[in-house]
Order: C-alpha cells, then sequence, then structure tokens
C-alpha cells in the first residue's frame, strides 16, 4: 500500500504578471473544488479573545483557520517568484487575493470603465462577410469571456439573439426560417453554429457552382470571338 507521502498534491494554475483575468478565473475554479473559495469572498477574521469561546465557537474557528491558511498556502503556490513579495505578508487569503486585484486588474472604477468598453466593443461586433461564422462566434465569445471575468451576465439566450442579429444580409433567410422553426429561449449556441454552418456550406456551394458557370461562359465568349476574328481575317485577305 503506498504511503500518503507519495500522494502529490494539486497542482494551481501560475500567474506570472500578464492576462490576470484569465488566471483568476482558473484559480477560482480550483479553489472552488476544494471548498476554498469562501475564504477569499468572506475572509477571515481570528477572534478577538480566544480564551472567552465556547467548545463550539473554538471549533468553529479552527476550521475557519484552517481554511484560510490551506487556500493562502495554494495562492502562495500559484503566483511566479516575482510577484510572492506582493502578497507574502498577507495574513489571510482574502487580503492576498484582494492586493493582486487592485494592481494586476485595477481598481473598481478601472474595471468598470473596461467593462463599459467590452460592452461597446460586443454591441458593435458584426460578422464579415468574409468570415466563417465559427470564425465570427470565436471572436465574440473572445468578448464575452471577458465581460464575464468582469462580472457580466449573458445568458445563451442573448448570445444567440446577438448572432442573429449581426450576421451578413446571405443569411437572411435562413435567420428567418430558425425564428419561425426554433425557440430561441431554448436554442443553444452550439445548435444556432450546426445549423448556420450547414447554410454556410450550401452558400459556399452555389458560389463555386456560379463561379464555373462564370468562367465557362467567358471562355466560350472568347473562343468565339476568336473565331469570328479569324474568319473575318480571311474574308478580307479573299
Amino acid at each position: 500500500m503506498a504511503s500518503s507521502s507519495n500522494v502529490s498534491l494539486p497542482t494551481p494554475p501560475v500567474f506570472g504578471g500578464n492576462e490576470y483575468d484569465f488566471w483568476s478565473a482558473k484559480m477560482k475554479t480550483f479553489l472552488r473544488a476544494y471548498d476554498l473559495w469562501e475564504s477569499v469572498e468572506k475572509g477571515y477574521t481570528p477572534p478577538e479573545n480566544p480564551d472567552n469561546l465556547s467548545i463550539a465557537q473554538m471549533k468553529t474557528a479552527k476550521v475557519e483557520s484552517t481554511l484560510n491558511f490551506k487556500a493562502l498556502s495554494f495562492l502562495y503556490l500559484a503566483v511566479a517568484e516575482s510577484i510572492f513579495p506582493r502578497i507574502v505578508t498577507s495574513s489571510t487569503t482574502k487580503e492576498a487575493w484582494d492586493t493582486l486585484q487592485e494592481e494586476f486588474q485595477g481598481t473598481e472604477r478601472v474595471r468598470v470603465i473596461r467593462l463599459l468598453n467590452l460592452r461597446r466593443d460586443y454591441e458593435n461586433l458584426k460578422m464579415k462577410g468574409s468570415e466563417t461564422v465559427k470564425d465570427y462566434i470565436s471572436k465574440l465569445l473572445e468578448v464575452v469571456n471577458q465581460m464575464r471575468i468582469y462580472g457580466e451576465k449573458l445568458t445563451d439566450q442573448k448570445l444567440v439573439e446577438k448572432v442573429l442579429i449581426s450576421l451578413p444580409d446571405k443569411y437572411d433567410s435562413k435567420v428567418s426560417a430558425i425564428e419561425e422553426s426554433k425557440d430561441l429561449t431554448k436554442l443553444t449556441l452550439n445548435e444556432l453554429l450546426g445549423s448556420l454552418h450547414i447554410h454556410e456550406l450550401r452558400i459556399c456551394k452555389k458560389e463555386e457552382v456560379s463561379a464555373g458557370s462564370a468562367f465557362q461562359v467567358k471562355h466560350k465568349n472568347k473562343q468565339t470571338s476568336f473565331k469570328e476574328s479569324k474568319k473575318n481575317s480571311g474574308e478580307k485577305y479573299n
């Protein structure tokens, strides 16, 4: 039977100073997986008079203290050596977390401004005629995920509606068909992507056929023109 010393500890995502928003999202999930995120949200305050606590209160204080320092130890492991000095004096996980957040994500005012800019980007985003549906939705989700990191709540229904109103004119017939046949409150983004992708393939096929027909007509006209020119040239010399 393997000894407990051989059990590997979980490794949290490491923050090196860049892309704080994505790291914080990963770290939140990591701490939640070990029931430690509450230590960050609520914080930990040691009892002022530990000698006057009841047995039940002492047990509660012990559990809260253990959770705080367990979460703090994970947070220490989750930052690079160049970042660690910023939180080394923090006695609680919340204090360390708030220190990193304020420096790398900005104050509340800065975060509000960033969210406003992201909302503007989201509202102005439209699919270009040269883009594929998949590329456009990927670009949209990149903005949406950043908005969610800053606290914005966007449901699948909102995203589906956004996609439908921001497609090029060549998708109008498909959009109308979806609106008439689907319940938009239940339609997922993946289902919409699949439906639009099929329509996109049909459009591409038609464009290929049209381009091929145009080439054949052009080639035929060139041949006809050449024959007439040759005929006229022969008649001239006769």
